[in-house]
């Protein structure tokens, strides 16, 4: 983003996105070191290069021995007032509303990555829903670096000072008919205590966000990190699909096998995917 372009009412805060993501990694591992199940957890940051960022979309690829989560980081910009024009947050949409109001200011707006028709922004979201990988985006929603340093003083970066976002819940619009849609400037807006957000290209649609409060994330973090093993992930996603043929196909369990409830959660999985589903399961 060419900061020497932006709008009159938008400013960016007085910090760099090095500065933000370096706080907000600092709390990152304090917090893993703070709350992981194992006495002094061994976490590895990788920085990705231009080309590995490419290919994945991320910033930084974080991994305590279990979890890869994957981290795209912005610097949001800040609307405070209007300066004789009016953003679009305070226009009303094609249908009359408004999705933001004068009360809700500063207002910020997470600028996506034009570059090659927003291809960082779908490699994320298939990073996200393809590959199945967790994958974020973090961005800043403090006004100024006096702000962000109280928060890492007081160790608020994540719940004041954060907001964050899934690839998947930003949907830009590709209409075959206007091959031109990828070429506009799109971005995210928000305000800090919002639980909505609205992805604003030509018109504007208000959507709850994945995370309404900053603490989601670290509590959805919490429960990464205290996963104990793949072979728990293995278990849970077993029991799972146990439960949802069962469930989906009116299975009485008093039709199934005699000593099916007395096997393995591999044998019930795979008994249910090949007589119900006509698949087979197999571990690599």
């Amino acid at each position: 983003m060419n900061e020497k372009a932006l709008t009159p009412f938008m400013a960016y805060p007085d910090f760099s996105e090095l500065t933000f993501s370096f706080a907000f990694l600092n709390e990152l591992q304090w917090f893993l070191w703070r709350n992981s199940p194992v006495m002094h957890p061994w976490i590895f940051m990788n920085f990705l290069t231009v080309h590995q960022e490419i290919k994945v979309g991320a910033d930084v690829v974080f991994n305590n021995g279990l979890t890869p989560i994957y981290i795209q980081f912005k610097r949001s910009g800040i609307i405070k007032g209007q300066n004789g024009r009016t953003p679009k947050e305070l226009k009303p949409n094609q249908s009359g509303n408004h999705q933001f109001t004068l009360n809700q200011r500063p207002f910020y707006r997470m600028h996506l990555h034009k570059h090659m028709e927003y291809l960082q922004h779908f490699t994320l979201q298939v990073q996200e829903v393809i590959a199945n990988q967790r994958v974020f985006y973090v961005t800043s929603q403090v006004p100024d670096i006096k702000a962000l340093q109280d928060c890492v003083k007081d160790r608020s970066v994540f719940s004041d000072a954060s907001a964050f976002f899934l690839p998947s819940e930003i949907i830009l619009p590709t209409d075959v008919s206007n091959p031109d849609d990828l070429k506009e400037t799109h971005w995210v807006s928000f305000s800090k205590n919002d639980t909505h957000k609205v992805v604003y290209s030509e018109i504007g649609v208000k959507t709850p966000r994945a995370f309404q409060r900053s603490a989601n994330f670290s509590e959805s973090l919490y429960s990464w990190v205290s996963e104990k093993s793949p072979a728990d992930r293995t278990k849970h996603e077993l029991k799972k699909s146990i439960e949802l043929i069962i469930s989906a196909f009116g299975i009485n369990e008093k039709n199934l096998p005699e000593g099916f409830r007395d096997g393995s959660l591999v044998y019930q999985a795979k008994y249910l995917h090949r007589y119900y589903l006509d698949t087979e399961i197999f571990f690599v």
